[in-house]
Formats: C-alpha cells, structure tokens, sequence
C-alpha cells in the first residue's frame, strides 16, 4: 500500500498546525489537505489548545523556535490528557537544535519536504493515531492542569495592578504587552471573556484607536477582576 493511501486509510484524518502565518506554513498545508488530511490552522500554541479542547484530533503540529519553544504546551496538552501523536515543526533543518527530547515532541519535522516524502514520514504517525486512545481532555479533573490554572490565576493580581497602572499613565506599550499576555494565556484556562476583552483592546492599540482604548482598557480590567481567585 503506498504512503498516500495508508493515510487515508489510517483514521479520520484530522490535523491542527499552529504556526506563525507564512509562505512555509501556507505550503505544508497545501501538502497536507493534499493527502486528504483535513487540516486547521491556528496562529500559536495557546490557540492550540483551545482548539484541542473543542475537537479531537489525529495529529498536532507546533511551531517551535528558539523565541517561541512549545514544549511547555506539549506538557500541558500531555497533563491534559491529550495523548495522540505531537510533532514539532520548525521552518528548517537549521534550527532543529532549538527542539530539546524534554520538549515531549512525538517527532520533529523540519521545513516542508516533498509531498511522498510527507506522505512516507506522516504515515507511521496517523497509524499509532489511530490505533491509540481517543483524546480525552478532563481539564475540570486534572490535577496537573488545574494546577498550572491555579498558578495562571495567582498571578492575575499583578497583571490587574500592571493593567490599571497603564492604563492611568497612558502608557500604551505596556498596555500592549499585557493586553497581548492575557489574550494568549486566558482562553486556554478557560477565561474566554478575558481573552475576548484583550483581544479588543490589543487590536485598538495596535490599530491606532486612541479613542477606544480607555474603555476598552475598563472593559479588560473587570473581566480580569472577575477572573481573579475568591
């Protein structure tokens, strides 16, 4: 059976990429829908996890690098209960030294190679996928990931404070900052409104909006009081 269709015959083909958007990240997932995998795409490892939450899938593929590793949120997906396979992608064989084995990347695939070669290196991949269990992601049960919520919640106090600061001063860059902290952190824990009320504001900020960003700014700072632990 050839690489193309053991693939297609290994399990409901489903794949997330959570790269930076780029010309290289566009091309693998041509290759991929290429090869009958139905593929979404999420711009970083934060929305991969909400992402996870909300769907099964087949195999993950992070962007790892040097200013961004994953290997955190590969142990908060694995602490999650997320046990399908896990590749880690980098834009080239250049920089597979970023990528460490504590990491707890399943594989690690460098640029984007040609499509029957694709298609050989991701079979063995989707068979364990679908061989293996199904993700079950008990995040409200899990000691470990509600460990990493409790310690996301803890530190709330000092992003409110930082926030109320900013916002008094006028000091739109460390507003941005937080803003953009709270917009990738929250959601994965659950906090979806403070991740929709940072994503208002950062998108003000970075759009020039000096107008809406004061109420804005409040806005984001109740959801994050709200967020706060009792």
């Amino acid at each position: 059976m050839s690489a193309d269709r053991h693939i297609a015959a290994a399990c409901a083909p489903f794949v997330l990429l959570a790269a930076r958007p780029a010309f290289g990240a566009y091309r693998l997932v041509c290759r991929l829908q290429r090869l009958g995998l139905e593929t979404d795409t999420v711009r970083d490892a934060d929305s991969a996890i909400e992402a996870v939450l909300k769907r099964s899938y087949n195999l993950l593929v992070l962007e790892t690098s040097d200013a961004a590793p994953a290997g955190e949120f590969v142990r908060m997906l694995r602490a999650a209960g997320h046990h399908r396979p896990i590749v880690g992608w980098v834009r080239s064989v250049c920089t597979v030294r970023c990528v460490s084995p504590a990491d707890g990347f399943d594989a690690v695939l460098a640029g984007c190679p040609a499509q029957g070669k694709l298609a050989q290196w991701l079979a063995p991949l989707l068979a364990a996928a679908a061989s293996g269990p199904h993700t079950v992601l008990d995040v409200e049960h899990d000691a470990d990931f509600q460990a990493l919520k409790i310690e996301f919640r803890a530190g709330l106090a000092a992003q409110l404070a930082g926030l109320r600061q900013a916002l008094d001063e006028g000091d739109s860059t460390t507003l941005l900052h937080l803003a953009h902290t709270l917009k990738g952190s929250a959601g994965s824990y659950g906090y979806m409104s403070v991740t929709s009320a940072a994503d208002e504001l950062q998108n003000a900020l970075l759009a020039g909006q000096t107008g809406h960003v004061l109420a804005l700014g409040r806005h984001l700072i109740r959801e994050v009081f709200l967020a706060l632990p009792p």
